[in-house]
């Protein structure tokens, strides 16, 4: 399974990795700390099975931000 985790917050980014971990320790795990990350990181990959996304952080624009990166990875449960 391949995850992205976006928010701003870098703890709450650790604490939500850290919980995923525990409940599947072969996850790939890859982080966002803004909006434009977010995008880049779906974009390359396509394959993402779950993106939890912060809605207000920098970078992105709440809803129209989530559509842009769902648009490369359309697979993906968001």
């Amino acid at each position: 399974m391949k995850i992205l985790i976006c928010d701003d917050h870098a703890l709450f980014r650790e604490g939500v990795a850290h919980a995923l971990r525990e409940l599947d320790p072969a996850a790939k795990l890859l982080e966002a700390a803004d909006g434009a990350e977010a995008l880049r990181l779906a974009q390359q990959h396509a394959d993402l099975d779950l993106v939890l996304l912060d809605l207000q952080m920098p970078g992105t624009d709440g809803w129209t931000g989530l559509g842009a990166c769902r648009t490369p990875a359309p697979r993906c449960r968001w």
